[in-house]
């Protein structure tokens, strides 16, 4: 299941769409098991200048399970 559909629509003004992108992306390379790619989107995520705290939370939150799934 998706941990972004937890996610309210629009949750704040400023959110950065390439933030999103990049976070969709994560969630996509999530779903196939391919953590350690979702780790390296889930950074550039944090690096965007213009990230939400909803984006920064949902990156966190995708960060803490990649790294719980790795080991």
């Amino acid at each position: 299941t998706s941990v972004s559909n937890a996610q309210p629509q629009g949750a704040e003004s400023g959110e950065s769409s390439q933030a999103n992108t990049l976070l969709q992306q994560a969630e996509q390379m999530y779903d196939q098991m391919e953590y350690d790619q979702a780790l390296a989107l889930l950074i550039q995520v944090l690096q965007v200048q213009g990230v939400s705290g909803v984006q920064k939370a949902t990156a966190f939150l995708y960060m803490g399970i990649c790294f719980t799934a790795v080991g």
